[in-house]
């Protein structure tokens, strides 16, 4: 007779939480780049740098980039672009959020 040990883990979902963010921040055009005339395409991501669970509540830091291809001045019509990006922390309330959980967090922009 020989015995067979498997590994088994589970995940167990403790609950969901959400949270809308906006920023009320202005982003200056630096001077060595030409003037906005009218933007072509604009994108965005969300980077997330840490998330980490507490008695009660889970603290998420990242930052939302940008990138903005724009047309320049009226007469000269070249095309530039501008970068950036915005930190954020965010806590959100789970009460049944423990120390040494493990969070699963989703971004949506």
């Amino acid at each position: 007779m020989e015995l067979k040990k498997d590994t088994l883990q589970t995940e167990h979902t403790k609950g969901t939480a959400s949270v809308q963010v906006t920023f009320d921040e202005s982003y200056n055009l630096p001077d060595y780049l030409p003037d906005f005339h009218s933007v072509i395409l604009s994108r965005g991501d969300v980077r997330l740098d840490e998330g980490k669970t507490g008695p009660g509540h889970i603290l998420v830091k990242g930052a939302v980039k940008f990138r903005v291809f724009y047309r320049t001045g009226q007469n000269d019509w070249k095309i530039s672009s501008l970068e950036g990006e915005f930190p954020f922390q965010e806590t959100l309330i789970l009460e049944s959020a423990d120390e040494f959980d493990m969070p699963q967090v989703e971004t949506v922009l």
